[in-house]
């Protein structure tokens, strides 16, 4: 981003910060340097590089917060496209799990989700790759991050033994360090459809993995809609989208100070839907006046045109699509509020 839309990303979180009370943001944060040399490095294949403007590798592992030294386990890592990118990431400091899930039930051919890491040639040593039966699923201790991607509703179907999700769930939350946090993402199904769409179209309704990962313990810190695509009607299968299907994006968090008995329901986070609206931005914004702002970001992927503006209340994160385009808009609109104040 150069200096004048930096600039202009200053007035409009100043903006956010006199709408909500805030004493101070601090600088602007974009995608880690690292994230970026990861998901730039010459060692991922083309096909992974082909992938890259339906899955945003950058806005998204922005988003989950992996960091250079952590523990990671990845689930199902199908043909390892976010593998080749954590491994680089996480660095010698840190250390990769990545876990199959051993079929129950053979199926031929196999679903195109369903496979194990392809043989790439992969220049990082610090990953360890098992496979489990999702029935004996069990993981390594004190992790910083659990992620899965579009796999999480491949546990509800016959041919992973449709393991007790509950069950499934708990080992990671007692597998993460306090604190620590379990990525969701995967393909959306109709609202209400619970998990009926898991073996037909390989989608999930987002509301019951949220009633799922959260009976464990989990709260729902946040979710984007980096991959909403409101065109999918999510009626057809997947792999016949070609990677834009719509999809959700769930931050669950394991709280720091845990009880061995949930016994009241924690309070629901802002979940406010992302828009790219200069008008519904402004009232997103000022919706969440309630809410104390405690940070900010504002995440660029390298040559996009779109901007991730994430505000950080005491309730939980609002997150607001804007482009360079609106992201001045918005800047004329802090002019004139301030300007009225």
């Amino acid at each position: 981003m150069n200096k004048k839309l930096q600039s202009s990303a200053a007035v409009v979180l100043c903006m956010a910060c006199g709408v909500l009370g805030a004493v101070s943001l601090g600088g602007l944060i974009y995608i880690p340097q690292y994230v970026t040399d990861a998901v730039a490095s010459s060692t991922r294949p083309d096909k992974d590089r082909d992938r890259d403007a339906n899955r945003k590798p950058g806005p998204v592992i922005a988003f989950a917060g992996i960091k250079p030294g952590q523990k990671v386990a990845e689930l199902m890592p199908g043909g390892g496209y976010f593998t080749r990118i954590f491994c680089q990431i996480v660095g010698r400091k840190g250390h990769l799990y990545t876990i199959s899930m051993i079929p129950a039930v053979k199926r031929d051919p196999p679903p195109p989700d369903a496979g194990t890491v392809a043989a790439t040639a992969n220049p990082c040593t610090n990953i360890s790759a098992e496979s489990q039966s999702a029935a004996d699923f069990k993981l390594p201790p004190d992790l910083d991050v659990v992620w899965t991607s579009e796999n999480y509703h491949d546990l509800h179907n016959a041919f992973l033994g449709k393991p007790d999700m509950q069950a499934y769930d708990r080992v990671i939350f007692e597998a993460l360090k306090p604190g620590g946090i379990f990525i969701v993402e995967d393909h959306a199904a109709a609202d209400g459809s619970g998990a009926r769409d898991t073996e037909t179209l390989h989608r999930i309704d987002p509301e019951l993995v949220k009633q799922e990962v959260t009976s464990v313990g989990f709260v729902l810190e946040a979710s984007s809609e980096l991959l909403h695509n409101a065109d999918d009607p999510h009626d057809a299968k997947v792999f016949e989208l070609k990677g834009r299907s719509d999809k959700f994006l769930f931050k669950f968090r394991k709280p720091k100070a845990t009880q061995t008995a949930v016994t009241t329901t924690p309070p629901s986070p802002v979940s406010t839907p992302v828009t790219s609206s200069v008008a519904a931005a402004a009232a997103t914004v000022t919706a969440t006046a309630t809410a104390r702002l405690t940070g900010q970001k504002i995440v660029a992927q390298p040559g996009s045109a779109d901007l991730l503006l994430q505000l950080t209340t005491t309730d939980g994160e609002v997150q607001i699509a804007v482009s360079r385009a609106d992201l001045k808009n918005l800047a004329a609109l802090a002019s004139k509020y301030s300007q009225g104040k």
